[in-house]
């Protein structure tokens, strides 16, 4: 049975069947037998079979988890997701009337971004189990997702009225209330989800989170970094993980190996910091993605610069770049802000110009309506799309007399719009800085242009989603992050109509 446990966990399906069945045959009356031959043959692509088992097994342990949890995390660990539906479905049939059943097939919903689906299941959970709380939790994360907040907080506030607070309730509700800037309820709520799971990575990372968009950055960015001990953070050994300059480190002679660390625009945010590791006397190599790789070529201090696969160079310390911000225990009042601190390179740049609109004919302003695609990433694409504006609403930027607008805009056509768009023949953020070098501002959503033109000191107007980041901080329109940014913030989710209204006012 061990053995076959370790097959299950490496995705080896056939051979822990093999393993289990001749044991099942034995003692079909063992629960443990059971359950892991059903986990077995889910894997091998006989869905039918597993919703007998499992079913078998989730009878017999009324109080405990569906095992189709289990079932669903291994198949996700060894990238067959494509049976998790197929399973799903025969269990339903067989077991309609399952609440636990329903909550896993729920979850499962949730987490591929079909909400209506997850509400409609976890709402039949419910009602079939009024007491099953984390389904009611798991509704509460599903409303959030669909803007209804307030309905999202108040099931949660029920169910800790209720004395069903997990870790999750509060900690969820923790992150709703931070959305609205009550901190200090959050923080409480925060407190309680980390008293019942001291360890939990992404209770501290959302705590984190929370704590950065209230300005109390060296609070928050322990919490935030706890990110890098997750499964979907390749490390390099911890070991050499470059510690705070608190610590007493010493930096001089030491090569320190910064790398790119989650959304391009992360990296150009904390390129800020490269100058200061260089300063603080270390050498500094940097590993960034191919489009980046040009851009940052030309950051002061910077040793090397790559973007290939070959095998790591030497160093002595590593460090994600986000992080250097941990590193040198940044707070609001002490955030590197001198701009710019990126630049196109001028014959680039020059070469661009040419081929943009002349600037008798308008000021020339960039325009940026969506957010990249990141579909393999259903929380990821959720987020994409909440910061991401239909073009049709973009009519009132437009129409403001004496503007030339250039799309900066990658992954989509703005042929539709009658405006400038180079992008087609962009390779990559050096050709983008070049374009923005010859426009008088920039108008973005929440993306790595809107990070670009502001570390090149270039007048920004962001239009930011409701639920913004965490770097945007909260009740304000300017960003200590970048002098030239100015923030237009939905007043309610899903409003983008007052932000556009606004920045048109402003660019009149």
């Amino acid at each position: 049975m061990r053995a076959a446990l370790t097959l299950l966990r490496a995705g080896i399906f056939g051979e822990a069947a093999r393993l289990v069945e001749p044991l099942y045959h034995r003692r079909a009356d063992d629960l443990e037998v059971t359950l892991l031959l059903g986990l077995a043959v889910g894997g091998c692509g006989h869905p039918g079979l597993a919703a007998d088992l499992l079913d078998d097994v989730a009878r017999r342990r009324p109080d405990a988890q569906h095992p189709a949890h289990d079932l669903i995390q291994l198949l996700t660990v060894a990238r067959r997701t494509d049976a998790i539906d197929g399973y799903l479905e025969a269990a339903l049939a067989l077991a309609p009337r399952d609440a636990r059943l329903l909550f896993a097939a729920g979850s499962r919903a949730q987490e591929i971004g079909e909400g209506p689906r997850a509400q409609a299941l976890l709402e039949r959970a419910i009602a079939l189990q009024s007491d099953l709380w984390v389904a009611h939790v798991g509704l509460a994360a599903v409303l959030a997702d669909a803007g209804k907040i307030d309905e999202a907080m108040a099931r949660l506030h029920a169910v800790v009225a209720s004395g069903g607070g997990t870790a999750a309730a509060f900690g969820n509700l923790g992150v709703l209330l931070g959305v609205e800037g009550r901190f200090s309820e959050a923080f409480a709520q925060f407190e309680q989800a980390r008293r019942l799971a001291p360890g939990h990575a992404r209770i501290a990372i959302n705590h984190g989170m929370a704590l950065l968009k209230a300005g109390r950055l060296a609070e928050g960015w322990p919490g935030l970094n706890r990110r890098l001990g997750l499964a979907d953070h390749a490390l390099l050994p911890p070991q050499s993980l470059l510690p705070t300059l608190a610590s007493g480190v010493r930096l001089e002679g030491g090569v320190v190996l910064v790398t790119h660390d989650e959304g391009l625009g992360d990296t150009i945010q904390f390129a800020r910091y490269l100058p200061m590791l260089a300063a603080a006397g270390a050498r500094v190599l940097l590993w960034v993605p191919k489009p980046l790789h040009r851009l940052l070529a030309t950051v002061a201090g910077v040793a090397e610069v790559f973007s290939d696969d070959r095998a790591w160079p030497e160093f002595d310390w590593h460090c994600p770049i986000m992080r250097l911000a941990e590193v040198f225990g940044t707070r609001l009042e002490t955030i590197p802000a001198d701009v710019p601190y990126l630049r196109a390179d001028p014959e680039l740049a020059a070469r661009w110009a040419q081929r943009l609109p002349s600037s008798q004919d308008g000021r020339r302003i960039g325009l940026v309506w969506a957010g990249s695609t990141r579909d393999r990433d259903p929380h990821l694409a959720a987020i994409d799309q909440r910061r991401s504006i239909d073009p049709r609403e973009l009519a009132p930027l437009l129409e403001v007399h004496g503007l030339r607008w250039v799309s900066l805009q990658m992954e989509r056509s703005a042929s539709g719009f009658g405006i400038c768009d180079p992008m087609g023949e962009v390779e990559d953020f050096a050709d983008t800085a070049a374009i923005i070098a010859s426009l008088e501002a920039v108008v973005s959503v929440d993306t790595s242009v809107a990070h670009l033109a502001g570390a090149m000191g270039v007048p920004v107007h962001l239009l930011d989603r409701y639920d913004n980041c965490w770097r945007w901080l909260s009740g304000r329109e300017d960003s200590p992050w970048y002098p030239t940014l100015h923030i237009y913030r939905q007043p309610a989710w899903g409003d983008w109509s007052t932000p556009i209204r606004r920045v048109a006012a402003a660019l009149s």
